[in-house]
């Protein structure tokens, strides 16, 4: 419904697509490999190593990203040749070949000093750690015979084939561009826009509004999962963009980034949606005829800013609200009624989408390109590599060395002429950071057999033609390909598969097939069962575990965050400050984790532990960027209403000032203190004696506006039993919203009054998110930890 038309033909090119540059590249290393010049052919002495290295590079990547992966195959190169040659002559070749601990503590040693470069891409990473186990274990094989230059030599020219191969499969026959991409995911953007622009006024417009909200309810969250995937994968192919610039330019010389316009339509759809969710809960009455009239008319400066969107332009002049029609949005009867709380809303975050308002909390969305992805900017950072370690670096060069070292081991001892396979088997799979461990394991397992067992199958249909073998790839790439957006086989899975099938079918024979694929095959779960032994043993806790501590450290910053905001109207709050930045960063850090934690654990085994309950960590995820979202825009009217006060000077009421100012203070300590109750509720998995605490501290009345005692008393937290509506009282006194409909200033009038009732509107939501958020962890965490 939120996609156009075409989106799976859409699809079927884009994968068939990516198949045909993974082909192209291996049929390039193929043909050079087994038909070009001796010369040639004597320095690619391990072709299998090069197509590992393409399928690394190509798959699913455009012109940018493979320009990018072979940049990282030349600082990988860089990294292991130099050092590993040194090795060779002061160990000498002949001792690799006598010791397998040798070998193996050479690949660890080495492993690690690479993993410990901390601003070194993780790409780069993976390849230094094939070309070492190569290099180190060719001199265990070779023995004597190992020649201290060449053979690292060798090691790169199969690396630089493979780099190249990816990066002239991605100019053949046409460029696969980064830039083409963006413009089409910001098209498929766009249709999504005008599909949920319409979709969240229909309540307001249609006066069958029943049916209308129930259309808007059923479609909120499948429109907000798939802008999810497209502003991702914006992101993703935006970062190859400076890569392939001087290309780009020449062949698509009108293109612009829209990046712009599209956080703007981004913050205001969000927002609307927030606005209709909540008046079709609402019991609400027939909107004005006027308000409608206005609704219509923003919504086509909205559609300008889509169609901008859509062309891959900046947003124009044309796509402002005419001035000629400004006397008629001037006239609105701004209703300050508690139902009519979600049309106010409405229209304040669509009408400020087209005066550039500020809003601060825009980063969830934020298009940003990575500044490690441009060869200038990692070369100048390369002297403090080893500067910032962080425990998470740390652990992840010790499981590089460790898993690394006692694969090749275990591998060398079983047969030393495949001991490669162990180690590679690790190798290119290596991530930073956590992974669901055995879901990825069993994914790389099974391609790695399935891949091999059509190898064998292949070889066995075509076995003396190396073109035919190769051309028989076709098939198994395409269907790879689709493997790769599974939930069973993923990219761990995918990936294998591809080069099992490589590896059989690209290799020059000394021996059959079979034979080939059952060492492969062993080594390769050798490989694999060192690298689960060594992540149980340096990260031993479930991710289900570790989602729930991450839960309350998320409600921990959350409060921080709260703790940074100025919601003050006067003219000397400051809503800018870099102290509150940080604590915004540290926000989105602590949600972007949760957020990994809660994927990782749906889909780890919960072996003889309680499954793990992942819709209801979904669920409270989802009301925390809720709350998010609402105190960001809370942040916006504030920012309003203070530019209103500082054009209307000496006529503001300081009564008026002192009252909301009174108000917004209690509602502050109000939501700190229940953030607090969550924090330390989550933390000790006891929500009911957090909650018998806050009942017996000292309460502030929001209804009253006062509090009992001083300032520095606690304050209670919500009552999540009570369901009736939160009322907050300054939009229940007549006296404010007189003054300011005494004001002169018409649209200034309107602009205050809308900014005012968002307050209104967004400290309701965030009241019944927090009180949803406590009732929730207070009936779980019993059930979970009894």
């Amino acid at each position: 419904m939120v996609t156009p038309p075409d989106h799976t033909s859409t699809i079927w090119r884009s994968r068939l697509g990516s198949a045909l540059r993974i082909a192209m590249a291996c049929a390039i290393i193929g043909c050079t490999s087994l038909y070009g010049s001796a010369k040639i052919r004597d320095q690619i002495a391990y072709p299998s190593f090069a197509y590992m290295v393409a399928v690394l590079l190509v798959s699913e990547a455009n012109l940018g990203d493979t320009l990018r992966g072979t940049w990282e195959a030349l600082v990988a190169t860089g990294l292991v040749i130099g050092p590993s040659m040194l090795n060779l002559w002061l160990i000498g070749p002949t001792r690799f070949g006598h010791s397998f601990s040798i070998t193996a503590l050479a690949v660890s040693i080495s492993a690690l000093g690479v993993a410990l470069l901390n601003h070194v891409p993780l790409m780069s990473k993976k390849i230094a750690f094939g070309q070492i186990v190569i290099v180190y274990v060719g001199a265990a094989v070779q023995g004597s015979q190992t020649d201290i230059i060449m053979h690292p030599l060798h090691v790169a020219a199969s690396t630089v084939t493979g780099a190249l191969a990816s990066a002239l499969a991605s100019l053949l026959p046409l460029p696969h561009l980064a830039t083409y991409e963006v413009r089409k995911h910001c098209a498929v953007y766009a249709h999504n826009a005008e599909q949920r622009l319409d979709i969240y006024l229909k309540p307001f417009l249609d006066d069958e509004s029943s049916a209308a909200t129930g259309k808007s309810s059923k479609s909120h969250k499948t429109t907000e999962a798939t802008t999810t995937k497209i502003l991702r994968s914006i992101k993703k192919c935006e970062n190859g963009m400076p890569w392939e610039r001087v290309l780009a330019s020449l062949l698509i010389p009108s293109f612009e980034s829209p990046f712009d316009g599209l956080k703007k339509v981004e913050t205001t759809l969000r927002g609307m949606g927030m606005a209709s969710a909540a008046y079709s809960r609402t019991a609400h009455m027939p909107i004005d005829p006027l308000v409608k009239d206005e609704l219509i008319r923003i919504k086509e400066t909205i559609d300008l800013r889509i169609k901008a969107i859509k062309n891959s332009q900046h947003v124009m002049a044309s796509s402002t609200i005419e001035p000629t029609a400004e006397p008629a949005a001037n006239k609105l009867k701004v209703n300050s009624t508690h139902q009519n709380l979600p049309l106010n809303f409405l229209l304040f975050c669509m009408k400020n989408v087209n005066e550039n308002p500020t809003f601060p909390g825009d980063k969830r969305h934020q298009i940003v390109v990575e500044e490690s992805t441009v060869p200038s900017s990692w070369m100048r950072r390369f002297p403090g590599c080893l500067l910032s370690l962080s425990e998470e670096s740390i652990l992840f060069a010790l499981k590089c060395s460790l898993s690394l070292g006692l694969s090749v081991l275990l591998g060398l001892s079983y047969d030393k002429g495949n001991g490669y396979w162990s180690g590679l088997a690790i190798a290119i799979g290596l991530v930073s950071g956590r992974q669901a461990t055995l879901t990825t394991v069993n994914a790389r397992a099974q391609g790695t057999a399935i891949g091999s067992v059509y190898g064998v199958l292949a070889c066995c249909i075509i076995d003396k033609s190396p073109a035919l073998r190769l051309a028989s790839l076709l098939p198994w790439i395409i269907i790879t390909t689709f493997l790769r957006h599974s939930k069973a086989y993923g990219e761990a899975g995918s990936t294998t598969a591809i080069i099992g099938a490589l590896l059989i079918l690209g290799r020059k024979y000394s021996g059959t097939s079979s034979e080939f694929a059952i060492a492969r095959l062993t080594e390769a779960f050798i490989g694999l069962l060192c690298f689960v032994m060594v992540e149980i043993l340096l990260r031993p806790e479930r991710a289900a575990n570790l989602a729930q501590i991450q839960l309350s450290h998320s409600f921990g910053a959350l409060k921080d965050f709260t703790n940074g905001l100025d919601l003050q109207i006067s003219q000397k709050s400051g809503l800018s400050s870099s102290q509150w930045k940080q604590k915004q960063n540290k926000l989105e850090n602590e949600i972007s984790e949760l957020k990994k934690l809660i994927e990782e654990a749906k889909v780890e085994p919960s072996l003889w532990f309680k499954p793990f309950q992942g819709d209801w960590y979904s669920t409270q995820l989802e009301s925390i960027m809720r709350i998010v979202d609402l105190l960001n825009f809370m942040v916006s009217a504030a920012v309003l209403l203070i530019k209103g006060q500082k054009e209307i000077g000496a006529t503001w009421d300081a009564d008026v000032e002192e009252q909301i100012n009174t108000e917004m203070e209690l509602f502050h300590l109000k939501i700190c203190s229940s953030l607090e109750c969550l924090e330390e509720g989550t933390k000790t998995k006891s929500m009911e004696e957090e909650l018998v605490k806050k009942e017996k501290s000292e309460v502030y009345d929001l209804q009253m506006g006062k509090p009992t005692v001083g300032k520095q008393s606690k304050v209670s937290s919500f009552n999540e039993d009570d369901d009736e509506d939160i009322q907050i009282s300054f939009l229940q006194q007549s006296h404010i919203w007189e003054k300011i409909e005494a004001m002169q200033n018409a649209g200034l009038k309107v602009k205050m009054l809308l900014s005012l009732s968002s307050l209104g509107f967004c400290m309701n939501g965030v009241i019944t998110e927090l009180k949803k958020l406590q009732k929730e962890v207070r009936q779980f965490f019993p059930r979970e930890d009894p």
